[in-house]
């Protein structure tokens, strides 16, 4: 009999709220409904600027800064300690996409591993670093982006986003394709 009584008090209705209870609830959902509406206008303001850049752009190349020569390319790689023997790709990179403007996700995006005058990295000098796991291999930044969306290439031209294969190279994404499967990323 005492199971009956529990599951027959489940289903019992609740007992009334009391009117404090009410207006706490009646506040709480004004509350959210006007977050609710902030959000969208956020959205609204977002989608439109989204918008305009894309018309801007429409039929137009993205906008390119001075770049580096390769010259000057190889000597930044050498003050950053990149050994000689990998530069060609890194130079490549250079030459093809430095200071290709662009956008991932919401944030803006100056392709290069030089940059004159940038708003993340330092101005004129190479970020790069060995990889932890993978002896030789040395990453190198490959984009003035904001730090959430750290992009790097190692020297065989892998592009990595936030350390992780995003392509198998990097002309995989400038040709539009679709990136790897993470579970599939670093074979």
């Amino acid at each position: 009999m005492a199971i009956w009584n529990r599951l027959r008090a489940r289903h019992d209705p609740p007992p009334p709220l009391s009117p404090d209870t009410l207006a706490r609830l009646a506040k709480m959902e004004r509350h959210n409904a006007e977050a609710d509406r902030k959000d969208r206008e956020e959205l609204a303001r977002v989608a439109h600027e989204m918008r305009e850049a894309r018309e801007r752009l429409d039929g137009k190349p993205p906008p390119v800064v001075p770049v580096y020569t390769d010259e000057e390319v190889v000597a930044a790689l050498t003050r950053a300690g990149v050994p000689a023997a990998l530069h060609a790709e890194f130079v490549a990179f250079q030459r093809e996409h430095g200071g290709r403007g662009d956008a991932f996700g919401l944030n803006a995006v100056r392709w290069g591993i030089l940059h004159r005058a940038p708003d993340w990295l330092e101005a004129d000098r190479v970020w790069a670093e060995q990889d932890d796991e993978r002896p030789g291999v040395w990453h190198v930044h490959c984009a003035d982006v904001h730090l959430s969306d750290t992009m790097t290439i190692d020297q065989t031209g892998r592009l990595y986003w936030c350390w992780r294969v995003r392509h198998r190279h990097y002309d995989d994404y400038f040709a539009g394709k679709p990136p790897l499967n993470w579970s599939l990323a670093d074979t």
